[in-house]
């Protein structure tokens, strides 16, 4: 009998043989009523307009009721899931393998078989999706599963020697995940639309939805190109905007940076990182653009079927001969695959603990955010900070990602920490720009968020 596999990745379900998707549904569910459950695409279409009736975390919390206004456990509103997912699939005749997230606890291992069960679907071996990211011996480095979630970013860090590959529980969980980063991207859109239009497309529940429904392909465009033009159609006026990268780039970043801080506090000693991120990473804009920026890091990016095959390819290790179904967080390694040649950023993660947020100068803190300029005062020989370039300005300052860097636009003579500006020096908090003739001078300081 041959094996499919089941990837229950949180935000959605799918089912694949290796070779082609044979089901994909997201993870969204319209409760009706006690017993009228709509799930996948039909349900999505509906979220906005009745969101008090609709669940879109039945998967990470199985044991749990649903919080929408029915009293009705997320386990039924999942098998209802399951049940659509494994009808569309049409593989009846499969044995099947099933991947869960690594924060899956045993209560809901324990749910999950017996919904299985309840559909007849024939499960022979389950396993940690985290163990299943790594496709190949990757040396040298820390590796650390990073799975973008509906509610929640987690990461797994991933145990390989010469014989084994495995994990344990998640390493640190945040509490943001796939809904709120989407959403702050469309709070930010929005906005726009109110500044430019005076149109608040979140303001009815089918402006709404329609806004949801078209914003996966307005950032798509984004992403390959400079510039958009975003429409939006009431019944009676089209509202228009141009959105440009530079608009969506700082969006996510308070959330992003918590990210980064924690990679540097606690792999600050580390000079190699591998961040192995899920297929569900690219649906957040500016996330994957972020990771490949962290200095000292490598980013592997999986797409839906990565899981898939590699679980398929270690399919001997997770089935077992005996009755018992086993859930699998580690396996012997393929001595025969060839190691990942992978590029590192460079730098280190410990970089980012002496990154600067801001430049200090006049007392006045500027965030340190696409491109500032030192500015001549006319009324003296002092200098100020504006984001504007005028005739005035000596020197641009640029932060991309976490580089900062300094552009002489006159014949001033800058120095950093009173030596020769280097372009390849790293920024670090305390540091002091100065220019000759000038009698104040801007620091570089990192403000906390509390602070700000």
């Amino acid at each position: 009998m041959p094996d499919v596999v089941i990837d229950i990745y949180d935000s959605g379900v799918l089912v694949s043989d290796g070779k082609q998707i044979l089901a994909d549904s997201a993870s969204c569910a319209l409760i009706e009523s006690s017993n009228r459950i709509i799930v996948g695409s039909a349900a999505q279409q509906q979220a906005h307009l009745r969101p008090r009736e609709v669940s879109t975390n039945y998967w990470s919390s199985l044991s749990s009721k649903s919080e929408t206004r029915y009293a009705i456990s997320n386990a039924e509103i999942a098998y209802i899931h399951l049940q659509q997912v494994w009808k569309q699939a049409n593989v009846q005749d499969h044995g099947v393998l099933i991947s869960v997230p690594n924060t899956f606890s045993k209560s809901d291992l324990g749910l999950l078989l017996g919904i299985t069960e309840k559909l007849s679907i024939p499960v022979r071996g389950i396993a940690c999706n985290a163990v299943l990211a790594q496709s190949a011996p990757l040396q040298n480095c820390v590796v650390i599963f990073l799975d973008l979630q509906q509610t929640s970013l987690t990461l797994s860090e991933i145990i390989h020697n010469e014989n084994e590959i495995s994990v344990d529980g998640p390493k640190k969980v945040f509490n943001y995940g796939l809904q709120t980063l989407q959403y702050n991207i469309a709070e930010s859109i929005a906005k726009k639309f109110i500044a430019d239009t005076r149109f608040d497309p979140l303001h009815l529940a089918e402006d709404e939805q329609q806004f949801f429904n078209i914003l996966p392909a307005w950032l798509s465009a984004l992403n390959s190109a400079g510039h958009i033009d975003c429409k939006v159609s009431t019944d009676t006026h089209q509202h228009s905007i141009r959105l440009e990268k530079q608009h969506l780039n700082q969006t996510n970043n308070v959330l992003f940076n918590h990210l980064s801080s924690y990679l540097s506090m606690e792999y600050h000693n580390q000079d190699a990182i591998t961040i192995i991120c899920s297929a569900t990473c690219k649906d957040v804009y500016g996330l994957v653009d972020f990771l490949q920026k962290l200095p000292g890091c490598a980013i592997k990016i999986l797409n839906k079927q990565s899981i898939v095959k590699q679980f398929l390819l270690q399919q001997a290790q997770v089935q077992t001969q005996d009755q018992q179904i086993h859930y699998t967080t580690s396996l012997i390694c393929n001595k025969n695959i060839t190691p990942i040649d992978l590029n590192f950023s460079t730098g280190s993660l410990s970089e980012l603990r002496a990154s600067p947020t801001h430049i200090l100068i006049n007392d006045q803190a500027h965030l340190l955010k696409d491109a500032l300029y030192l500015v001549k005062n006319s009324h003296g020989n002092s200098l100020t900070i504006k984001r504007i370039n005028s005739e005035h300005a000596i020197c641009k300052i640029t932060k991309t990602g976490f580089h900062i860097s300094i552009e002489a636009l006159s014949n001033d003579t800058f120095k950093l920490n009173n030596s020769t500006i280097d372009d390849n020096k790293t920024i670090q908090i305390g540091d002091c720009l100065n220019v000759e003739g000038y009698l104040n001078n801007a620091r570089f300081i990192k403000v906390n968020k509390h602070e700000a």
